[in-house]
């Protein structure tokens, strides 16, 4: 991953998540504010419930000019974390114990209640965090990714031979290119290719790519 990102951040944003905050990260300075979860999703009933708006608590995030919002695990991101923490184990009676607790009823409360009072309660949070941390990266990396994409799009641009402006989304992507490990592997110079072999042959029924790869 590019380290536009400072560690530092990665790990900040994935403890608060972890506690069900939402996180803004300005993209400029990397300065970050965890919000309640609440106050994001339906800030009157959390003025209701707390008293409290935005200008009140003094969050400087609605005044960024640029910055993304990284949201709390859903329920179901969250139980394959328990899931593949288990399934990592070695096999023994805890692992059968956890297995068991996650297929019935209240799993979370459950898997919580057998890891709290064992001996690999600090591997849980180790698991855990080293799987947020990197939930957090990835997000992040997709950002990154996206905003050089457009930056290259801005500053470059796709003409055709008479010096127009192509717009990408207007040229269809062939079913040759969708099995094409090239296509998916988010290279930008690939990706130029890749849309230029695609608009010179818009008009023909039968597509052809010198550069395809079979995923």
């Amino acid at each position: 991953m590019n380290e536009k990102y400072p560690k530092e951040l990665i790990g900040s944003i994935a403890e608060s998540i972890d506690c069900g905050m939402t996180c803004f990260v300005n993209t400029e300075t990397f300065e970050m504010e965890d919000v309640p979860a609440l106050l994001v999703d339906d800030p009157e009933e959390f003025e209701g419930l707390v008293g409290e708006t935005p200008e009140s608590m003094g969050l400087k995030y609605p005044d960024w000019e640029n910055y993304i919002s990284i949201e709390p695990l859903s329920s179901h991101e969250s139980f394959r974390i328990m899931e593949d923490f288990t399934a990592a184990l070695p096999n023994s009676e805890m692992k059968q114990k956890l297995a068991e607790a996650l297929r019935h009823r209240k799993p979370f409360a459950n898997f919580q209640n057998i890891i709290g009072n064992s001996e690999i309660r600090q591997n849980w949070f180790d698991f855990k965090k080293l799987y947020l941390e990197e939930y957090v990266k990835d997000l992040l990396e997709a950002e990154l990714n996206s905003d050089e994409e457009l930056d290259f799009e801005e500053t470059n641009g796709f003409f055709d031979g008479e010096g127009h402006k192509i717009d990408p989304n207007s040229v269809p992507i062939r079913s040759l290119c969708v099995g094409c490990k090239k296509h998916h592997a988010g290279d930008l110079e690939e990706n130029q290719f890749c849309l230029m072999t695609r608009f010179d042959q818009r008009d023909e029924e039968d597509f052809n790519c010198s550069a395809y790869e079979k995923m």
